[in-house]
């Protein structure tokens, strides 16, 4: 038996809830998000899964800070554990793929989404899957579109197909658990 790839991956959505200043509001309507992602998040942790960021992820995240606080942002996450990957050839390769079928299958159209933001999409998918994560996570409603990827899409707090009932996470995570390790 084959042990399960411990690489998960994130978008923006997922990424910018969890790392942030303060914990949102109760009353605030992304609490109930952030504590979803803060249930997965504690849970990966615990079983020593490693998150990728692309590097795209990073720079969407930070675009709304000025540039001080873009530089305390880059240099806070090398106390998180993140791996950060970057385009390659590879990557262009899964992507001009992954574009290809979307394109052909007009999968995009009547969706609401534009073909520039797919592109984006693709790029942070394709980051996923050449790096061999197991699962990609976002609470963005755009990625229901992307149904014939080599990967598995999630939403927090749902967890990676590796894991199997009857596992150790069973049982050790629950909603009201406790703050993240870092």
């Amino acid at each position: 038996m084959s042990l399960p790839n411990k690489l998960i991956s994130l978008d923006n959505t997922v990424f910018s809830c969890l790392y942030r200043d303060e914990e949102p509001q109760s009353t605030d309507p992304g609490y109930r998000v952030f504590k979803d992602c803060e249930t997965l998040m504690a849970g990966l942790v615990k079983q020593d899964y490693k998150i990728i960021i692309p590097t795209v992820v990073l720079a969407e995240s930070y675009c709304v800070f000025d540039e001080a606080k873009q530089n305390k942002c880059f240099n806070d996450l090398k106390s998180f554990g993140l791996i950060m990957v970057d385009f390659t050839e590879t990557t262009s390769r899964i992507l001009a793929r992954l574009l290809h079928r979307q394109y052909a299958s007009r999968g995009y159209q009547g969706k609401n989404i534009a073909k520039a933001q797919m592109k984006y999409d693709m790029f942070i998918l394709a980051s996923a899957i050449e790096n061999g994560c197991d699962c990609f996570y976002t609470t963005d409603s755009d990625f229901d579109i992307y149904n014939e990827v080599e990967i598995t899409i999630k939403k927090p707090p749902n967890l990676p197909p590796s894991y199997q009932a009857g596992t150790l996470f069973e049982g050790i995570i629950s909603p009201a658990s406790s703050k993240l390790p870092f």
